[in-house]
């Protein structure tokens, strides 16, 4: 009996201790500057940027909600992107993503389209005060 209730107590403790898979995507380094423009669909990014971000408060902004993003992989059926953004690295390596803005924003890599990455709502209302 004891056996069994000790099983039972692992297996609480273990599946109690899993958490939501956050976002894996991993910064290369320093950002330099991260630029903005309406996106022309998927698989390119728009270079008519309208917007770029250098000062450490909206670095930090677009960092953290990156970085804190809620994975999500699977087959998606998406609305063409709102906004591309690219993350220039100090190093002058670049990434490139799309943006769209809701309720919750939505990120997608050009280079990974069948992962999707949920920003919080409170990042979400930052990132809308930075792009509009």
């Amino acid at each position: 009996m004891k056996k069994l209730t000790a099983s039972i107590l692992l297996l609480i403790v273990l599946f109690g201790c899993q958490s939501k898979e956050v976002s894996t995507f991993q910064l290369e380094g320093e950002i330099a500057k991260i630029n903005i423009s309406e996106s022309n669909g998927f698989y390119e990014t728009n270079p008519n940027f309208f917007i770029e971000l250098t000062d450490d408060n909206a670095v930090q902004v677009f960092t953290k909600a990156i970085t804190t993003s809620e994975k999500q992989m699977g087959t998606f059926d998406m609305i063409d992107p709102e906004y591309d953004m690219r993350i220039v690295y100090a190093n002058g390596n670049k990434h490139n993503f799309h943006l769209w803005l809701g309720e919750k924003s939505t990120l997608m890599e050009l280079e990974n389209t069948e992962t999707i990455y949920y920003v919080s709502s409170e990042l979400t209302d930052k990132l809308t005060e930075f792009i509009k």
